[in-house]
């Protein structure tokens, strides 16, 4: 019986291990989607304001073409 309470140890702590491993690749990942989401949208943001405010008279002709 001792060795199935030792072995029973065991497996819990290894199940923990898991668990607490898997949980913190999760939240790396997420960290790091939402970083990527972040860097993304400012990229986006400066470079439409950059574009709008550098050439606003090539805009105004691309928007008469349109």
């Amino acid at each position: 019986m001792c060795v199935a309470a030792a072995v029973a140890v065991v497996v819990v702590v290894v199940v923990v291990v898991v668990v607490v491993v898997v949980v913190v690749v999760v939240v790396v990942v997420v960290v790091v989607v939402v970083v990527v989401v972040v860097v993304v949208v400012v990229v986006v943001v400066v470079t439409v304001k950059y574009i709008s405010t550098s050439s606003r008279s090539s805009s105004k002709r691309s928007n008469k073409l349109l």
